[in-house]
């Protein structure tokens, strides 16, 4: 994470969770194929095909 809150996210990609949404974050966390975050207003963050459900 930045300091202003964006995430920056390296790795395989292959289901496009090294691809963040262009959104600032709380807090983010990473499994096996996807990536979720909590956002400033508190909502949660999920980006990736595989993320169940996908959310933004």
């Amino acid at each position: 994470m930045q300091r202003s809150g964006s995430v920056t996210c390296w790795g395989d990609n292959s289901n496009g969770e090294a691809t963040p949404p262009p959104l600032q974050f709380r807090s983010v966390s990473a499994g096996n194929g996807f990536s979720c975050g909590i956002k400033l207003d508190g909502r949660l963050a999920c980006w990736s095909p595989t993320a169940l459900p996908p959310t933004t």
